[in-house]
């Protein structure tokens, strides 16, 4: 019996021996490392502004007359007081926007045009970073109810805020070129004109 006893006792031990090295083994394969995952998301940006000093995008323009008879009426005025700002963070499959400007409401006043040329990207803080846009053609785009782009090629940037930066816009208000439309002129103030800047995918 005494050996049959022994026996088992040895089992028994070795059992116990050999599940405190299996439970010592687990807990043993922590390392001097270690790791996760995590997902990460970048979201497109798309947004624009007018900046002016006065900090209202309002401009006023009323032409100035000739001082000469036989001369033409008017005399174009322009106005360089606004300055457009843009962010922007494009996608993998749209590499590029630009930046598109309408008239939305109002019209210009027979016998005048109005238009519009922004600057090359200018910042006098260097506030900016990226792949700036750049204008579309060098001359002004004339202002109507049809969207035109003026500005392209934007990328991921941001142009800066405020006054100085991005690009400053020159308005023209000026005699219809056309001579059959200068009978059609007529002398007051008129409603305002709403102009639009749309920044979006190409």
């Amino acid at each position: 019996m005494k050996d049959i006893y022994f026996i088992k006792s040895i089992v028994l031990l070795t059992v116990i021996v050999s599940g405190l090295l299996f439970s010592w083994s687990g807990v043993a394969q922590d390392t001097n490392e270690t790791l996760n995952n995590l997902t990460v998301g970048i979201p497109q940006v798309a947004l624009i502004d007018i900046e002016s000093s006065s900090g209202s995008s309002s401009i006023s323009m009323t032409s100035a007359t000739t001082n000469e008879a036989g001369s033409k009426q008017l005399k174009a005025r322009t106005n360089n007081s606004l300055w457009l700002n843009y962010s922007s963070v494009v996608g993998a499959s749209e590499p590029a926007r630009d930046v598109k400007v309408s008239i939305q409401s109002g019209s210009v006043p027979s016998g005048m045009l109005l238009a519009v040329k922004p600057s090359s990207y200018k910042s006098n803080s260097s506030q900016g970073a990226g792949d700036y846009g750049v204008p579309s053609k060098t001359g002004y785009t004339f202002l109507d109810s049809v969207s035109r782009t003026i500005i392209e090629n934007i990328g991921s940037t941001y142009t800066g805020n405020g006054v100085g930066n991005g690009h400053q816009l020159t308005y023209i208000l000026q005699m219809n070129n056309n001579k059959s439309k200068n009978h059609l002129l007529r002398a007051g103030n008129y409603s305002p004109i709403t102009v639009v800047y749309t920044i979006s995918d190409n």
